[in-house]
């Protein structure tokens, strides 16, 4: 397995980096957030393409949805617990809820985008089981 260094200018990182805006925000917002991140946005054409590349690999993580969004919730209630720690009992339950689905939305796109990406590139094989 090759790893990739973790250096911003390194040609692997820039393409990884790229792939990962493109799987994470909507595809319109693409060109600018890459700028900002100064790598340089395609063409309409590239574009185009990076979309339908981007719409490739979150497919691969169609069959894993289920267990992914459970691994999510499970992580954000985690992770909630531990950040608010004995706060929560002085909170608002409806704000607890609130950074609970915020906690589980970046989770779940977080974890989709890796694992599509880990399996676009063959770090990562599953195999289904029945």
């Amino acid at each position: 397995m090759t790893k990739v260094p973790f250096d911003p200018e390194h040609p692997g990182v820039k393409i990884l980096t790229s792939n990962l805006v493109w799987d994470l925000v909507p595809h319109e917002e693409a060109p600018e957030l890459l700028s900002k991140l100064k790598l340089t946005p395609p063409s309409a054409e590239g574009a185009s393409m990076e979309c339908r590349n981007s719409h490739l690999r979150m497919s691969l993580v169609d069959p894993l949805d289920n267990n992914i969004n459970f691994m999510a919730r499970q992580i954000s209630e985690i992770a909630i617990k531990v950040i608010l720690g004995d706060a929560e009992e002085t909170l608002d339950e409806k704000i607890v809820s609130h950074l609970m689905h915020q906690y589980d939305v970046v989770v779940t796109a977080a974890l989709k985008v890796a694992i599509a990406n880990f399996l676009a590139t063959g770090m990562l094989v599953y195999q289904r089981r029945i």
